[in-house]
């Protein structure tokens, strides 16, 4: 899409793209993502609540907080 549109950063963003690619043998032209990243689509209000409760029951799990809302 980036390709289609008239974009004034285009060329530069491409061009950092295309160097951030060529360090991943499974890129065939373009990288814009980051590997630590694992994104994940919230479409139900289940996996929203899963994140949400994730959130406040890690830093307890960790030791870091004794109460969720903390």
């Amino acid at each position: 899409m980036i390709q289609e549109i008239s974009e004034s950063r285009k060329d530069w963003l491409l061009y950092h793209f295309e160097c951030a690619g060529r360090f991943d043998s499974r890129v065939e032209h373009y990288k814009f993502w980051q590997e630590t990243n694992h994104a994940v689509l919230l479409d139900t209000s289940e996996k929203i609540d899963q994140r949400i409760n994730y959130t406040h029951d890690n830093p307890v799990k960790t030791l870091i907080v004794a109460y969720p809302h903390e």
